[in-house]
């Protein structure tokens, strides 16, 4: 693993992270002005592929807002299988041996 891809993982363990710090603080579903930030995904496919931390800001920047807290304590839908850090840390480990 070069220096770009270790930042890369070191960035995505860090906003993952605050994500879930943030969780009880969350709204439960999203509000109006989230879910119009998802139009940040709408754009022609490219002919290149964006850099990969541009890619995880976006996704943090514009996906975390229009998310919907199934992991935090003020939620009571239905069970959709919310990953508990535990999992999560697995399926990390699990996709570094993959």
């Amino acid at each position: 693993m070069d220096e770009e891809e270790a930042a890369l993982v070191a960035d995505v363990d860090r906003r993952a992270t605050d994500y879930l710090r943030g969780i009880e603080q969350r709204r439960v579903y999203p509000d109006q002005r989230a879910l119009d930030g998802l139009g940040r995904f709408e754009e022609l496919l490219p002919d290149r592929g964006r850099p990969g931390a541009e890619t995880l800001a976006l996704l943090d920047d514009a996906g975390i807002p229009a998310t919907i807290a199934t992991n935090g304590p003020r939620y009571f839908g239905f069970v959709v299988g919310a990953a508990l850090p535990v999992a999560a840390a697995a399926e990390r480990l699990m996709l570094a041996w993959d």
